[in-house]
């Protein structure tokens, strides 16, 4: 899955970052520009595509499960708390789930925190 989203070296800098950040919190956002996603370089169809690779189960939603999933596959070891705060980060309807219209706020930052 790593090469699917071109990813390796995003995936160095993320084990990196979680060794010597500041912060033990850690958020949907963060975790996005870890792997070089920015608003500058999204597209519709490459915020789409990139939404899909994280709702695996294709229910429209990326749940908990879909989340630590994409992680274990990119190699990424994150705590159960660790994933829950990236979702909380982004569940603006606190449903503990990203809907597509939450992703893309947070992809494009179009909501402050």
């Amino acid at each position: 899955m790593i090469a699917t989203l071109g990813m390796e070296e995003q995936s160095k800098k993320i084990q990196i970052l979680m060794r010597t950040g500041d912060s033990d919190i850690v958020n949907f956002e963060e975790f996005l520009q870890m792997f070089g996603f920015s608003e500058d370089v999204l597209s519709e169809k490459s915020i789409k595509i990139m939404f899909e690779q994280f709702d695996v189960d294709e229910t429209g939603f990326i749940t908990f499960e879909n989340f630590k999933e994409v992680c274990e596959n990119l190699g990424e070891r994150y705590s159960d708390h660790e994933i829950r705060q990236m979702i909380e980060h982004a569940d603006r309807d606190r449903d503990n789930r990203i809907s597509y219209e939450e992703f893309v706020k947070v992809v494009t930052k179009k909501y402050r925190r």
